[in-house]
């Protein structure tokens, strides 16, 4: 309220009054994206999701793993497990807590963290399991394990919010339907006929035929 003349935008937060406006993935969205990916090389039926804490967006994206999980394309039985180190750039905390889920049959890793993803990748590259990455290309952290990445880059909503397309008190969310929004990177690792399927997936996302519930 100070600078009535300035619009001040956050990225993926929930708030939009006044001279404050959100702009934010849709982490629903990702969850299914990277979860329907997982269910199709996963081998064991169990994978795993590493992250630095239980905040909302990752619960999002939890609750919409679970979905793509329990769907038709994935047609399997496949258990979630999820843990939280407390930090978002401690390596050796991530690396711990992978190895620690690979112990108990996980054999693909998705991680939700900031520099501690290193910990992930190098536990999946060295005990022989599949990695999942976020947002962008991420093989140089694990040639050997890394799979693919739910696409939709922070960088994308600042480089949107700076070229004046998030209107002054609103929250805009950025998803499938959104150009450069939520999409699927996959590596040379997955399958050309499973590559081939994933991308149906979003194509069913983007028609309506797949909807990804929100559950608040």
């Amino acid at each position: 309220p100070e600078f009535p003349e300035l619009q001040f935008v956050v990225t993926n937060g929930v708030t939009g009054q006044d001279n404050i406006s959100s702009i934010k993935i849709d982490y629903y969205e990702l969850g299914y994206v990277a979860c329907s990916l997982a269910c199709e090389m996963t081998k064991t039926g169990k994978i795993g999701i590493v992250q630095g804490e239980l905040i909302p967006i990752l619960m999002d994206s939890e609750a919409a793993c679970r979905q793509a999980l329990e769907s038709d394309h994935c047609g399997k039985d496949v258990e979630l497990f999820t843990v939280a180190t407390g930090s978002w750039e401690d390596v050796a905390k991530a690396r711990e807590a992978s190895l620690a889920l690979i112990a108990d049959g996980v054999d693909v890793l998705w991680q939700n963290l900031d520099t501690a993803d290193a910990g992930v990748f190098s536990a999946a590259e060295d005990k022989g399991v599949f990695a999942i990455g976020q947002y962008v290309i991420q093989s140089n952290l694990g040639p050997k394990a890394y799979i693919g990445s739910p696409a939709g880059s922070p960088t994308t909503l600042v480089y949107e919010a700076a070229c004046g397309n998030v209107p002054k008190g609103e929250i805009v969310y950025m998803g499938v339907n959104t150009p450069n929004g939520v999409d699927v990177i996959m590596s040379d690792l997955v399958p050309p006929e499973t590559q081939e399927k994933l991308r149906g997936v979003i194509e069913d996302m983007r028609s309506g035929k797949i909807e990804v519930i929100k559950t608040r």
